[in-house]
């Protein structure tokens, strides 16, 4: 994907529809894929609005293949509580070895790509 003004303003409309303001700090979850342009795009669109943001790229040690939880995985966890909102840029790997319950009770929202759109990780499943 080309990285344009339009696109990075498109993704900053769907971001403030949400509810992103200026004053929100945000996660955005990325990997080290070789095409990282959703993630550049969320991070410059989320800028643009004037949110807070901080990246957080995987690692092996946050992928779980056992279903147990790590400490990595908690560690992350416990960080991203303290925003406001987690974007995933990683087609939910991150977040779904996250602990989400913890993380919306602590009134962060979840935020993933879906078809072109962001939405809130609630609405995807339903």
């Amino acid at each position: 994907m080309e990285i344009t003004w339009d696109i990075i303003d498109s993704h900053a409309y769907q971001f403030r529809n949400i509810g992103v303001r200026a004053d929100a700090d945000v996660v955005v979850l990325g990997d080290h894929s070789l095409q990282p342009s959703l993630r550049d795009v969320a991070r410059l669109a989320l800028q643009s609005i004037g949110a807070s943001v901080v990246e957080v790229l995987s690692t092996s040690a946050l992928l779980q293949t056992n279903g147990e939880r790590n400490m990595a995985t908690e560690l992350v966890s416990s960080s991203v509580t303290s925003s406001d909102y987690v974007i995933d840029c990683t087609k939910s790997k991150l977040t779904q070895n996250l602990d989400l319950d913890s993380i919306q009770r602590s009134g962060t929202q979840i935020i993933i790509e879906d078809k072109n759109a962001w939405i809130s990780i609630g609405e995807a499943s339903e």
